[in-house]
């Protein structure tokens, strides 16, 4: 990441004295030199008090960023500023900062940290986070506690109701599945822990980000979201009249008398995200300027053609995703909610990088949506006990078509669809990403929900495939 790449490792201690083998660069085996043992770790009480620091770091800065019109910094930035303000000798700052890496990544499996890697790496957008830190403000500011006393790291359900209202209340196509959830936690108690509600806040933050975004609108969901927010300080989860105007002018550039605005006047009370939102998307479109992302080693003509071919793919199973995701959220299965959150979680990055136009970030997230789909198939196949040769013989004939498309290309190997050989299966061990695991054993729904494949063939730039239909039973 760009965080790790900053840090210069000659200001460390080795702690592996291979130096003999003419290593270079930063790969895995040369980092490992560089490993701290466990005794030189943050503890996750001392490691998470240092990520709320440094968040409380960020919001001081982008708070001095807005006030100068000056574009926010992201965390990355923040982090090393952070460290250099406290420890101020750069040896001390490197190790810090490399401490900082290791008891990250030790505590991964706790949600506020794994949240915070995933900004430091990158693959959270800072508008993103900034809605995060926002949200957390407004909780702590404007939605008062209640006498009763809840257990440490919960926050009480009536303060994560009110929060959703103040944030959500006037989207009602996301705030509609946010109540559905906290419903089914008010079914197990009077509380909810504080990490699954960030959760729920930041779900249903992508799920508006899915629906409001298009390439014809004025402004993107991201824009606006970021001139409420900066106009916000006092933490209120509304604007008042005054500071809807100079939003408008200073972070929008739009005049106070805009023709485009004069059908939808200022509230006189206070302006909810959902309603500043509104006016600014009632706005009339205009034409989507074109923006050339460079991708290494990938031509535009390529980079276009395949962000084309993940558009019609997509294109394909849009309505009938979308059905198959409703089934999934107002299901009680705990298997069934996980899946649903791991497709909005990639769907949000696929409609994002499809949008600035990456195609390996497009072919990726689209390829992990189907994968996860494949799982849930397989999950709810297992416990129903359904099998059927001839379906299996189809499935399994489709995946090995794809692995060994892979093989033949990057490794030369190449299995026989029709007769592979038993060796050959019983030896192909695919390695499976730590992160990638929780995917592959995803939900064992009940019911017949099937993805039903039709073999119409590949994706083309002039047509669109019809590849799934999803049948969701009534009953």
């Amino acid at each position: 990441s760009e965080f790790v790449r900053r840090i210069d490792f000659a200001h460390l201690d080795t702690t592996w004295q291979g130096e003999a083998d003419g290593q270079t660069g930063r790969g895995p085996k040369r980092l490992m030199r560089y490993a701290l043992e466990e005794k030189q770790l943050l503890g996750y009480p001392t490691l998470a008090a240092v990520v709320r620091e440094v968040y409380q770091f960020k919001l001081e800065a982008d708070r001095k960023a807005d006030a100068s019109d000056q574009p926010r910094k992201g965390l990355s930035d923040c982090t090393w500023d952070f460290l250099t303000n406290r420890h101020g000798l750069t040896t001390v700052v490197q190790r810090r900062a490399w401490q900082l890496v290791q008891s990250a990544h030790r505590h991964i499996e706790a949600p506020d940290i794994a949240y915070f890697v995933d900004v430091l790496d990158g693959a959270r957008s800072i508008d993103e986070l900034s809605f995060f830190l926002y949200s957390r403000e407004v909780l702590r500011s404007s939605v008062p506690s209640e006498p009763t006393a809840v257990p440490a790291d919960c926050t009480s359900l009536t303060r994560c109701r009110d929060l959703i209202d103040l944030l959500f209340a006037d989207l009602p196509r996301a705030y509609g599945p946010a109540c559905e959830d906290l419903a089914r936690w008010a079914k197990k108690g009077t509380h909810m822990p504080t990490g699954e509600l960030w959760r729920l806040v930041m779900e249903t933050w992508r799920l508006c980000s899915l629906m409001l975004n298009s390439g014809s609108r004025r402004f993107s969901f991201e824009q606006v979201v970021l001139a409420f927010i900066q106009h916000d300080v006092f933490f209120r989860g509304t604007l008042r009249a005054r500071e809807v105007v100079d939003a408008q002018e200073r972070r929008l550039g739009l005049p106070q008398d805009s023709h485009e605005l004069r059908q939808v006047p200022v509230l006189p009370q206070a302006t909810s995200l959902g309603k500043f939102m509104e006016r600014f998307m009632r706005m009339s479109v205009v034409a989507p300027v074109a923006t050339e992302l460079k991708v290494v080693g990938v031509s535009p003509d390529t980079a276009a053609q395949v962000c084309q071919v993940c558009t019609n793919c997509y294109s394909s199973i849009d309505a009938a995703l979308a059905t198959y995701m409703q089934g999934l959220l107002h299901s009680d299965a705990p298997e069934d909610l996980a899946a649903h959150s791991s497709l909005a979680e990639h769907l949000f990055s696929f409609q994002a990088a499809t949008q600035r136009g990456d195609p390996v970030e497009s072919l990726f997230s689209l390829r992990s949506l189907l994968v996860i789909l494949t799982a849930h198939q397989a999950d709810c196949a297992r416990q129903t006990g359904a099998v059927d040769a001839r379906q299996a013989d189809t499935d399994l004939r489709a995946q090995l078509r794809v692995v060994r498309g892979h093989w033949e290309k990057k490794q030369g190997l190449a299995v026989t669809l029709e007769a592979p050989p038993e060796a050959a299966v019983a030896e192909a061990v695919l390695q499976v990403p730590k992160h990638a695991k929780k995917h592959v054993r995803l939900a064992q729904a009940a019911g017949s929900r099937r993805l039903v494949e039709s073999p119409e063939g590949p994706a083309t730039l002039d047509t669109k495939v019809e590849m799934a239909q999803v049948d969701i039973p009534l009953s």
